[in-house]
């Protein structure tokens, strides 16, 4: 016998009204909570933060955006991040300030599971496959690592950043003590997206002769695995962890959390 079940599902969220004592003054209709933020007109689990335009990759570019942004930057260089600004800040005349945006959705537009089972005479074979689809996380992990101001531990992310020997990196240069080009920014966000094999039961019927003798209904012996395999392209451990699991509006961050632990097991299920 072969038998399955698909189940596919997505939720559709829309914020009709924020309060007033919530709202930010300088974007009415918005609340920005940490990375994340609520806008009015918009679904739930938004990513919000500086947009990131491109590496610096030479002298012209490093002089360009150093005139043109509002940061202070003593050792801007080639290799270093750049991001989007806007003019006339806040209804300020001349006055340029990094531009903040919805950086990243994070709920999925599809997720669901799918489960399958084989049986053939005592044996039957049972599979769980889950996914998701089209979500985002904001990945913290990048921006400890471009923090070099104290001596802790980095990822190995960092041994891909721009440096004159590999100049077509994604991720920016390191200096040695700085820590200021460190921002919440779309270079930290990715897509979350993921198939995983999340279990696999293998299973014996013992035969009625079998259980007849022991004066039993029923033997069976297993053998079971959990969190088997991810297939993602997402650079964390998991993309399904989350520093806030129970937060509506704030869990959509990857702080380094430990993955879903793979457990194997084994053992008799009997029916007296």
């Amino acid at each position: 016998q072969w038998s399955g079940t698909l189940n596919i599902a997505g939720n559709r969220s829309k914020v009709l009204a924020l309060s007033g004592d919530i709202e930010d003054p300088a974007n009415p209709g918005v609340y920005r909570f940490g990375n994340t933020v609520l806008k009015i007109g918009e679904p739930v689990g938004l990513l919000y933060g500086r947009v990131f335009k491109k590496i610096l990759a030479t002298q012209a570019e490093v002089d360009a955006y150093s005139q043109s942004s509002p940061g202070y930057y003593p050792y801007l260089g080639i290799g270093d991040a750049s991001y989007e600004v806007v003019e006339n800040y806040m209804g300020y005349q001349g006055f340029t300030y990094f531009k903040d945006d919805i950086i990243g959705k994070a709920e999925p537009k599809y997720y669901g599971g799918y489960t399958n089972r084989l049986s053939y005479k005592s044996f039957s074979l049972t599979t769980l496959t889950t996914f998701s689809y089209g979500n985002d996380i904001y990945y913290l992990a990048d921006i400890r690592n471009r923090d070099v101001a104290e001596r802790t531990n980095k990822g190995i992310r960092i041994l891909d950043r721009w440096t004159p020997e590999n100049p077509t990196a994604t991720r920016p240069r390191l200096i040695m003590g700085e820590s200021s080009y460190a921002y919440a920014a779309s270079d930290n966000v990715y897509d979350a997206s993921f198939i995983k094999l999340k279990s696999v039961t293998l299973a014996y019927q013992f035969p009625k002769t079998f259980t007849d003798r022991l004066k039993i209904n029923s033997v069976s012996a297993y053998v079971s695995g959990t969190n088997l395999l991810s297939i993602t392209n997402y650079p964390g451990v998991d993309p399904e962890v989350s520093n806030d699991p129970y937060s509506l509006i704030g869990g959509y961050s990857d702080a380094g959390g430990y993955p879903f632990v793979r457990q194997f097991s084994f053992g008799l299920r009997i029916g007296l």
